[in-house]
């Protein structure tokens, strides 16, 4: 109750403030967009403590330190690259890498910037993007590219025609980036009229524009299999997205599940057996 009573204060604040005050809701909105979680810091260092197989190391990408977990060798083995979503961090798969493992698969993954203990703080779909590939770059064709949400977006358009992923499984994608923050937009209260604004203000921190992650046209062209996985309860990217991503890329399929919302679905066992089932055993 408490919570709901806070949100729904959020909400009349911001409508009335984007109506009067509109470029003070951007600057508002342009910190709360691009600034991830803090607390996924302390959860991926507790998580690290209880693990003891795991090789780490750190690179530098676009000027900020990105933390790298890897299981196995994939330098000689078919490899795993995790693609964690938003305010979310690399070692929230740890569930999968046995079943990964097991399978015969080296085990890529890694903290976005301002996630897990990657440095930095400012972050958004743009960044997850060049950060993705250029771990790609240094890793090479990985045999599966497992993301989810926003790093399942990131995951398309991160992809190179030279090294793309085998094949994919992707945990609810977002399908158009300018629909997502519109549909934030109207669950916040915020008027439209401020849209055209945040845009130009994300387009001067990211030098793209909303129209530019728009995944349809390139999932169209898609030739790998994918496996899209999606809650019909998920409230922060609809069910009908993850159906929609499944319908257009020609040979995908779609596992839905049924209360797991957003979030949970990353380490549920019967997700992870799905996944497991679509990947199959490693292929020397």
């Amino acid at each position: 109750m408490g919570k709901a009573i806070k949100v729904g204060g959020l909400r009349l604040v911001l409508s009335v403030a984007s109506k009067l005050a509109p470029r003070l809701v951007v600057q508002y909105l342009g910190k709360l967009f691009v600034t991830p979680d803090p607390s996924t810091y302390k959860h991926a260092k507790s998580k690290l403590a209880s693990l003891g197989d795991v090789q780490r190391s750190r690179i530098q990408l676009d000027g900020e330190w990105i933390e790298i977990y890897v299981w196995g060798d994939p330098s000689c083995q078919p490899f795993v690259l995790i693609s964690h979503g938003w305010s979310s961090y690399a070692l929230r798969f740890t569930p999968w890498v046995p079943h990964l493992l097991a399978l015969g698969y080296a085990v890529v993954c890694f903290d976005q910037v301002g996630h897990g203990l990657s440095g930095g703080r400012v972050s958004h779909l743009a960044r997850f993007t060049s950060v993705l590939r250029q771990i790609g770059r240094r890793f090479g064709q990985p045999s599966v590219l497992i993301g989810h949400s926003l790093g399942a977006t990131a995951a398309v358009f991160a992809r190179e025609d030279a090294t793309p992923p085998l094949r994919y499984v992707l945990i609810a994608p977002m399908l158009a980036a300018e629909e997502g923050t519109r549909r934030h937009f109207r669950e916040l209260g915020i008027s439209p009229k401020v849209f055209a604004l945040f845009e130009e203000w994300v387009h001067k921190l990211t030098g793209q524009r909303f129209s530019d992650y728009d995944a349809s046209g390139y999932l169209k062209v898609r030739t790998e299999p994918a496996l899209i996985i999606h809650d019909r309860q998920d409230r922060v990217t609809p069910w009908e997205e993850g159906a929609r991503f499944a319908e257009l890329w020609p040979d995908a399929q779609l596992y839905s599940t049924d209360g797991f919302g957003h979030n949970r679905m990353v380490d549920h066992s019967t997700v992870i057996s799905e996944a497991m089932r679509f990947i199959g055993k490693a292929t020397p």
